[in-house]
């Protein structure tokens, strides 16, 4: 039995807060990029690469067109639907300017 109308709307008001508090803080360089591909949020599981991408500092749309098209992933995939490699792709297709703001983690 599917919960009623009310209660959907009310989860999935929740689910768009959390998503959008969390684009805010990768906008704003609280939330690491690196960590966000290497280990997806449950949240952000469901928002395009593409969108993303854009999200990111010092990238932008052409960028993260540019970005997609050098790691051969398509722009409206899901976090959650592209394999970890190809995420680890479109880590190292990014720019120097935007690379330099993540850098790797030590255990690397």
């Amino acid at each position: 039995m599917t919960p009623p109308r009310e209660k959907r709307l009310k989860r999935a008001r929740k689910e768009k807060l959390r998503i959008s508090q969390q684009m805010h803080a990768l906008e704003s360089g609280e939330l690491n990029l690196r960590d966000v591909l290497e280990n997806p949020p449950t949240h952000l599981g469901k928002v395009q690469i593409n969108t993303i991408l854009c999200h990111t500092p010092k990238l932008g749309k052409k960028g993260a067109r540019r970005v997609l098209e050098a790691a051969q992933v398509w722009p409206l995939e899901k976090l959650n639907a592209v394999s970890h490699e190809k995420r680890l792709e479109v880590l190292m297709a990014l720019p120097e300017r935007v690379a330099n703001l993540y850098p790797k983690s030590r255990n690397d």
